[in-house]
């Protein structure tokens, strides 16, 4: 019962489209596997596949219009990734994201706390090399 309590705390920080993407990738890995005569994803190399395409085939149905490209400052600063690249970056926060605990809500707080600061850290040395300079 406290675990559900939590975790529906968590599930109130996630922002709608995302919560559906969450329910969608549940009823896609229901339905792989269903399809598959009940292989799972995790232990089945041929489930694993089926499943990876039903969600890039979703994430590609639910793509936004436009060009895929980073407009000047649209990215974070400091960069998370060295890239502007979308596939480049995505790949790098997937390896970030498997590699470190598990993300609750302290731990998005700390990040949070930990990249604004750097943030105001970066503006600060931006304003002062902006003053140092010379007409």
């Amino acid at each position: 019962m406290r675990r559900r309590l939590e975790r529906t705390f968590v599930d109130d920080g996630i922002e709608p489209e995302t919560r559906k993407l969450m329910a969608a990738n549940a009823n896609l890995d229901f339905l792989t596997w269903l399809g598959t005569n009940r292989l799972r994803w995790h232990s089945h190399p041929g489930a694993n596949q089926v499943l990876r395409h039903a969600i890039a085939a979703r994430l590609q149905r639910l793509r936004p219009p436009g060009e895929a490209v980073f407009a000047t400052g649209e990215l974070a600063v400091p960069p998370l990734v060295a890239s502007e690249d979308p596939q480049a970056i995505g790949l790098a926060i997937e390896a970030i994201d498997f590699h470190q605990p598990p993300m609750t809500p302290e731990r998005r707080a700390e990040l949070n706390r930990f990249a604004e600061a750097k943030s105001q850290e970066l503006r600060r040395r931006h304003e002062q090399q902006g003053g140092n300079e010379k007409s």
